[in-house]
């Protein structure tokens, strides 16, 4: 049995979170070897945010190892601490200004994220350890340490937590509090951290720290870490430093900034095809073109008008018996604004009368965040 038209034009879209920075398109890899791996969805995120990238034959290697400059790197794109400032004069003599990863090495060195070792070493190549890696985030983040007593309270739920080295536990014990680590029932702290690990803790160390600015009320200016975003040199027509920048459709999205779409706005679009639970297959492709903007939080437009937003059906019930309903739920992962921009999204539709009519479509953010 099918719903009339009206009943069937519903959307439920939950946890829209958009990452803007990037000059360029954000599109995730598509990558052979993760698909169906527990952290697929963090590895396809921070691939779509340029954070994380691949291999030339298309692979991603989640069960690799990631070295000690290699993570320096990528937490500098994590959290967007600055690197044209990097010293001349190296911090370590084992990463000379040659070396690949001097700058980003240098940048975390002087946000005092990483110290290296005695003799002035920062060992570039050494895999780093998962101890490490959450000690790391943590200082990115600013979280507070907690005390003796919290910590050994937090690190009892873990058989393991006797083997975290001492000057490691209040950090990891932080992580484990923050949500960073990867939801396992040990720390494995002196085990070296896997490609996959890092891209789970340090996504979920970016949402924790957009979920905390959201909160705090911040305009988007400041990075994921806190850091204050540098500028680049003003032209004629560039907004200064601080001054509310209003994204109309075919421009840029806003430059360096980590903002997400608020609970409760409102939106239309216009669906161009007729989906039915009758007919609708798993894995069929929807598009969605938004009559109206979706707007961050202080008004700046996110997702502009005439965005069209790409989808796939996850869930078929057909109509039965008794006068039960269809039903569709339809999972979208990217939006493509009218410049041909690309941002990955997280978002359901849920149609109530398991239909899709072409035309005007109502709906609504229910939840600005969601832990990826």
């Amino acid at each position: 049995m099918r719903m009339n038209t009206s009943a069937s034009r519903h959307l439920v879209a939950l946890a829209l979170t958009v990452s803007l920075g990037f000059s360029s398109v954000a599109m995730a890899a598509v990558f052979t070897d993760v698909n169906g791996h527990w952290a697929q969805q963090s590895i396809e995120t921070l691939s779509s945010q340029k954070i994380l990238g691949g291999y030339p034959d298309g692979t991603f290697h989640p069960e690799g190892k990631i070295t000690r400059a290699e993570f320096a790197a990528m937490l500098v794109k994590a959290s967007g601490v600055n690197t044209q400032s990097a010293s001349a004069v190296p911090s370590f003599q084992d990463v000379p200004p040659n070396h690949w990863a001097y700058p980003s090495v240098e940048a975390v060195k002087a946000q005092g994220l990483v110290s290296g070792y005695p003799g002035g070493y920062y060992r570039p190549t050494q895999n780093i350890s998962r101890a490490e890696s959450m000690a790391i985030l943590v200082k990115a983040a600013k979280l507070p340490m907690p005390n003796p007593e919290e910590t050994t309270k937090i690190l009892s739920n873990y058989p393991d937590s006797n083997q975290i080295p001492d000057w490691a536990r209040p950090s990891v014990a932080a992580a484990l509090h923050a949500g960073f680590l990867d939801n396992r029932a040990v720390i494995r702290p002196t085990q070296t951290a896997t490609r996959a690990e890092v891209a789970v803790m340090t996504n979920n160390y970016r949402t924790h720290q957009i979920a905390q600015h959201q909160g705090q009320g911040h305009t988007g200016q400041q990075t994921a870490a806190g850091h204050q975003q540098q500028q680049p040199q003003q032209t004629a027509n560039a907004p200064q430093q601080g001054q509310q920048v209003q994204q109309q459709p075919g421009q840029q999205p806003l430059q360096g900034h980590l903002t997400a779409v608020p609970a409760g706005t409102e939106f239309t679009g216009t669906v161009t095809q007729q989906i039915s639970s009758e007919t609708a297959k798993i894995g069929d492709m929807v598009k969605l073109t938004l009559d109206t903007p979706l707007l961050g939080k202080n008004g700046q437009v996110i997702v502009p008008q005439g965005s069209q937003i790409e989808g796939n059906v996850r869930l078929v019930e057909p109509a039965g018996r008794a006068g039960k309903n269809g039903q569709m739920e339809i999972q979208f992962s990217k939006a493509v604004l009218p410049n041909g921009y690309q941002l990955g999204i997280q978002a359901i539709v849920a149609t109530e009368g398991g239909k899709l009519i072409g035309g005007t479509t109502k709906g609504r953010v229910l939840k600005a965040l969601g832990k990826t």
